[in-house]
């Protein structure tokens, strides 16, 4: 069985921001997609996803940016 999905981008951006804890991931995100900056942010436990929809010469694009704190297992097993 064959699902269509007409979707109302015509762009799909995935955007990963990875790096140490408290260095700026979600307030990158949160300007990003909200057009906010808090400087009495607290670090975020998991991962924070957000939506943007964008008008780029005549075509809508959609990003899904996402941010990914770094655990010392992680740069060990990955190389980061």
């Amino acid at each position: 069985m064959t699902h269509r999905v007409d979707h109302e981008y015509d762009y799909l951006f995935k955007i990963v921001l990875i790096g140490d804890s408290g260095v700026g991931k979600s307030n990158i995100l949160s300007r990003f997609t909200r057009n906010e900056f808090c400087l009495e942010s607290k670090s975020t436990i998991g991962v924070e996803f957000a939506t943007k929809t964008l008008q780029v010469e005549g075509k809508t694009d959609h990003a899904i940016p996402s941010s990914v704190p770094v655990i010392p297992t992680f740069r060990i097993f990955y190389g980061i």
